[in-house]
């Protein structure tokens, strides 16, 4: 059996504590029973520890009282040791259980401080190494309780539950598995500890490094303004226990705020190194890869959307993601050529605006793109002073003088036969007040009616919002201007007629990857994202057209009767997606994948071949002009060329939808041609 000093190799610095600090403990899995659930409670599964060969697991009495300052540790050595003996002696799990039960429910009920005795049981047994399910703090607790509500409450000679049992079992905790934590606090109404006790045990689980129970015990407790958030959040960053984190800042707005200013201030030059010096746990962490700048960025963009937090409030992240957009629209416009010339300066000017050292950035990125002329006139612009400048574009402007480096021309459209909008511009009205709101609510919201639905937002503004959603009909298109709307309108009539588009089970919705467009109304509304999670009738033609083409090759594999049949059902009267939920952006929310540029998942890249341009191509040998897609959606107002690709995107949609239809019906009459989304839309 291990002695105290072994235990506590701290002992000299804490023995002025309440509390023990337990086992210095290694991570690994508490007990290896394949019963186990990894979330019964909001505490984690695991138990760490590490045990000489020569120790059972049990403590003795006599240790844990040496460990233990602030009061004798009540004992009773026979009870303890009678079930110790059944553990040694009992193999088999279930007949160790069976003998478990009334044997631990006869010592309580005989027993004259009954609580006392659940601690002795939680503090002797809890290293022991065994069944998780049938660790004796884990049984110990369970038959208490049991015990406790058949009996109806403690009897008249038993001591009743007072604040030295509470302490006592704060400290036994640091003994046991971390997932009784809740039903040890409901059992000894720890809530109700004193305060500066309360506190002390938290100290002591960082002591042990037990983050996660940190984070859970400090909001159990209602500790926020007394345990520092720096040391809690930066521990279980560096164990990617994100979850836990979102968890303890749950409606807390304040903390909210401070931990993405924690976020932003971590992610200067050296900041990260000294937050890691001041945290002796972390620093001894084998793995710490998750703490580093690129990793806290990633973080800090989730969680700004996710509290709708702003970013200007942010200076560091707002920087970091500027620069990073504004490098994705470089490649766009030099890898895959598919920005025109007017649209790509409109859209700099956006990304980079009045900051000087985004200015110098775009400069340095524009020369690594060999792309000399343009860095020379957007150095002349912005009048970048000769010193910071790259060699190559002060001699280009040396040569050419600059005067001579004009305003760019507009790049001209791309040649080719597209597709037109049949509807004259006066039949698509630009939705900004409520007056014009009433209007489109008038046209659209009709029993049977059936409604285009496509979304425009400008992907290098650093703020995540819908600039346009359009919503088009059979004779006309509304483009709701989604930047000055939420400002005239209120919430509550907005929300109104979403509710009654989104909500009405007799209107149908048709879309391209809608999820995206969705999502992104979601984000910008706050107050929308119930109303969008789970739309009624809502078909994305990207799924119908799948289906489709799934069918289509099943009726082409004859010799292949059972590989032909499966195919079949996953079209017919059955939904199948091959469309996957667009993210905004991958893992940190800023790739341009969002509109299809980069994987070519819509066709709105003059590139794309397998998405909405050529599924309308297919069906009336004509393309969609896509030029306008990455353009600036935020300007007011658009431009004429905008407001006919934004129409044409929406307007498209109704005929693409009665040809895939009038396909599918010929081929089997019982095809699902409106299947649902294939997961519900997400912020």
């Amino acid at each position: 059996m291990i002695t105290a000093s072994q235990r506590h190799p701290f002992a000299a610095v804490t023995s002025s504590r309440a509390f023990s600090l337990g086992a210095r403990y290694t991570c690994e899995r508490y007990g290896d029973d394949d019963e186990t659930s990894g979330d019964e409670d909001s505490m984690a599964s695991t138990f760490v520890r590490s045990l000489p060969e020569e120790d059972d697991g049990w403590e003795s009495g006599e240790d844990l009282n040496a460990s233990s300052k602030l009061m004798a540790f009540v004992d009773d050595a026979s009870l303890v040791d009678e079930v110790k003996a059944l553990y040694a002696t009992t193999q088999e799990k279930e007949s160790l259980r069976k003998a478990l039960s009334p044997l631990l429910k006869g010592m309580f009920a005989d027993h004259t401080d009954p609580y006392s005795l659940l601690v002795s049981f939680l503090k002797r047994g809890g290293r022991v190494l065994c069944s998780a399910t049938l660790a004796l703090p884990r049984v110990a607790l369970a038959e208490f309780m049991k015990w406790l509500e058949e009996q109806n409450g403690l009897k008249e000679t038993q001591r009743p539950l007072s604040q030295e049992h509470r302490v006592l079992a704060l400290d036994a905790f640091t003994y046991c598995p971390p997932c009784i934590f809740n039903d040890l606090c409901s059992t000894f109404d720890l809530a109700s500890t004193d305060r500066s006790n309360l506190i002390y045990f938290v100290q002591t689980l960082q002591d042990l490094g037990k983050y996660k129970e940190v984070a859970v015990a400090t909001k159990k407790f209602g500790l926020h303004g007394d345990i520092s958030l720096q040391t809690i959040v930066i521990p279980l960053i560096a164990q990617d226990m994100v979850n836990v984190i979102e968890d303890y800042l749950s409606d807390n707005r304040d903390h909210q705020l401070e931990f993405l200013r924690l976020l932003d201030a971590l992610c200067l030059p050296g900041a990260l190194t000294v937050a890691l010096k001041q945290h002796v746990g972390v620093a001894d962490m084998k793995d710490t890869s998750k703490l580093n700048v690129p990793q806290l960025y990633k973080l800090g963009i989730r969680m700004h959307r996710l509290y709708s937090i702003e970013l200007k409030s942010l200076p560091n992240l707002m920087h970091m993601k500027c620069v990073k957009l504004l490098k994705q629209l470089l490649y766009m416009k030099y890898i895959e050529d598919s920005i025109l010339d007017d649209n790509f300066e409109e859209m700099v000017e956006v990304a980079v605006g009045d900051n000087a050292k985004l200015q110098q950035e775009l400069i340095f990125e524009l020369v690594q793109h060999k792309a000399i002329k343009m860095a020379a006139h957007f150095a002349v612009l912005y009048k970048v002073p000769t010193e910071k400048q790259p060699c190559e574009v002060d001699a280009h402007i040396a040569l050419h003088g600059r005067r001579s480096i004009r305003k760019l021309t507009a790049g001209s459209r791309p040649q080719g036969s597209f597709l037109d909008l049949s509807l004259s511009l006066t039949q698509v009205v630009f939705v900004d007040s409520f007056e014009s709101l009433q209007c489109a609510r008038r046209a659209l919201i009709k029993d049977g009616a059936t409604v285009g639905i496509d979304g425009e937002w400008s992907l290098v503004s650093p703020c995540d919002r819908l600039a346009l959603l359009q919503l088009a009909v059979q004779n006309s298109v509304f483009l709701l201007d989604m930047l000055n709307l939420p400002k005239v309108i209120s919430q509550y009539e907005l929300k109104s007629f979403f509710v009654s588009i989104f909500g009405n089970c007799k209107m149908l919705k048709l879309g391209y990857q809608i999820d995206a467009d969705l999502s992104m109304l979601a984000r910008s509304c706050r107050y929308l994202a119930d109303v969008l999670a789970c739309p009624k009738r809502v078909v994305d033609l990207k799924v119908l057209a799948a289906n489709l083409q799934t069918c289509h090759y099943a009726e082409e594999l004859p010799e292949h009767p059972v590989l032909k049949s499966f195919l079949q059902s996953t079209s017919k009267g059955r939904d199948h997606s091959t469309s996957g939920c667009l993210s905004n952006g991958g893992s940190d929310g800023d790739t341009l994948e969002v509109q299809g540029v980069l994987g070519n998942g819509d066709g709105r890249c003059s590139e794309a071949r397998s998405g909405l341009s050529a599924l309308v191509h297919k069906y009336t040998g004509r393309p969609l002009d896509k030029s306008q897609q990455i353009s600036n959606w935020e300007r007011r107002p658009l431009k004429p060329d905008q407001v006919k690709y934004a129409a044409l995107d929406a307007f498209c949609l109704l005929g693409l939808y009665e040809a895939l239809r009038a396909e599918a019906l010929a081929m089997d009459p019982l095809f699902n041609v409106e299947p649902s989304l294939p997961q519900p839309t997400t912020i």
